[in-house]
């Protein structure tokens, strides 16, 4: 298998490479993470039931291959709590414009916190069909994500 490289808005700049968890549905922030808004869990698991491809798995220090995020105006500080306490995807690669609230809480959860996700948006829809999860992605300073599948190292 060979290498892909998507070149896409640097939102969040960043060089950062991990391991992608991949959902081709709109990524649900609050419902994702309830366990940290309403319990104040130290889990990063996926409660999303509706998100069959990333219901149940750890989030933390990956990077989220997602189309975009959707959720409500408490998705701003719910980023910034999981940056806060370490539970975190890495990075997050989106193949569409992010919303507001995500890059809000992801801009600043860098200012106040000093901790930084990585992301980059508008990477188009040819990303989601190349990248699965399992794959290694490297994100680069300039929006350039390169996608390498495990086989191929």
């Amino acid at each position: 298998m060979t290498r892909h490289v998507f070149m896409g808005r640097p939102v969040s700049p960043g060089t950062v490479t991990g391991r992608a968890e991949v959902s081709s549905i709109p990524f649900d922030t609050c419902a994702s993470f309830v366990d940290v808004l309403i319990s104040g869990a130290r889990s990063s698991l996926c409660r999303d039931r509706a998100n069959e491809e990333l219901f149940e798995h750890d989030l933390a220090g990956t990077v989220l291959c997602i189309p975009q995020t959707i959720g409500s105006s408490s998705a701003t500080t719910l980023w910034m709590t999981l940056v806060e306490h370490g539970l975190a995807p890495k990075a997050l690669c989106l193949a569409n414009p992010i919303d507001a609230t995500a890059a809000s809480g992801i801009v600043l959860a860098e200012h106040w916190i000093g901790k930084r996700i990585v992301a980059v948006d508008s990477l188009g829809p040819d990303f989601l069909d190349t990248v699965e999860t399992g794959d290694t992605v490297t994100i680069r300073q300039d929006g350039s994500v390169e996608v390498q599948p495990p086989d191929s190292r």
